[in-house]
This record gives structure tokens, C-alpha cells and sequence, in this order.
């Protein structure tokens, strides 16, 4: 698995889910924010890491985990 560092879950809406497996993947989750999901606040405080669909970049860019 040399070079894999994302788990991107589209589909994946349950917060439960997305928390549990966010605690237990040695990868980075990603998630889909929007319309039938979760907010982008709502992904970050679960684990997700890096969050596509949503719509507000510049609160996106806020709430990304490990930038600097």
C-alpha cells in the first residue's frame, strides 16, 4: 500500500459510521458535504479529514485537519 494515504467515502452519509471508522482507519477519511449529508462542520468533528461538495471554500479551508 506504498503511496495510499486517503479513504474516500462518497457515499458513506452516517456520522456514526464516519466517526467509527475515521477512530479505526490508519488512513485519511474523506467525505462528501451536501445536499442528503452532512454539513462540513458536522464531517469535521467525526474525523473526516478532508471534505469535497461543499459549496463554502473559505470555511472549508478553516476547518481542514493538518494544514499549515
Amino acid at each position: 500500500m506504498d503511496g495510499v494515504e486517503d479513504l474516500f467515502v462518497p457515499g458513506l452519509l452516517d456520522l456514526d459510521a464516519l466517526a467509527t471508522l475515521t477512530e479505526r482507519s490508519l488512513l485519511l477519511v474523506n467525505a462528501k458535504a451536501g445536499p442528503g449529508g452532512s454539513g462540513v462542520k458536522e464531517l469535521a468533528a467525526v474525523g473526516v479529514r478532508r471534505i469535497w461538495g461543499a459549496l463554502d471554500y473559505d470555511a472549508l479551508d478553516s476547518l481542514v485537519v493538518g494544514r499549515g
